[in-house]
């Protein structure tokens, strides 16, 4: 070994210099993170050398970007929450109607009731005729035109 007299860590038998570690530590850097061991508070994480939010070893990511890192976030893909709520993550908790149930779990209103158009006259069954719908048509919006006409024809004879 060493002279103690040449030897600035005489307790340590693998240093002769304090180092910047100091003489009980080694100077070394285990996971690679050009930070020596004893200045990192994740000395196992090459990623940090602090713990930050999520502790050594967990990224202090914040995949929403909604300012709560991800191992804090219940619902790390949502901007809007952090927590699933009611509704669960991705859908909103609101209730529009304010009817004390979130908008999730509303049950919709009943549709309104179908209105059945009216059978088709039977006067016609048996007769062998049937009923032309374009026809019918035609001829009801035509009809208080040609009562006007025939009103007006009416008015003439009888003035001749």
């Amino acid at each position: 070994g060493t002279a103690n007299c040449d030897d600035n860590c005489p307790s340590n038998p693998d240093k002769t210099e304090t180092g910047v570690c100091g003489c009980d530590a080694a100077d070394v850097d285990g996971d690679g993170d050009q930070t020596l061991d004893c200045n990192d508070n994740c000395p196992n994480d090459a990623n940090k050398t602090a713990p930050g939010a999520c502790g050594c070893g967990i990224a202090d990511t914040d995949t929403d970007n909604d300012g709560i890192e991800d191992c804090n976030d219940d619902c790390p893909n949502d901007l809007a929450k952090t927590s699933p709520g009611v509704c669960g993550c991705g859908v909103s908790d609101v209730d529009a109607n304010q009817n004390g149930t979130a908008d999730c779990n509303d049950v919709p209103a009943p549709p309104p009731p179908q209105v059945t158009p009216p059978p088709a006259p039977r006067f016609l069954e048996g007769s062998g005729c049937s009923l032309n719908p374009a026809a019918t048509f035609r001829f009801l919006t035509l009809a208080p035109t040609l009562m006007v006409v025939a009103g007006l024809m009416l008015l003439r004879r009888r003035r001749k």
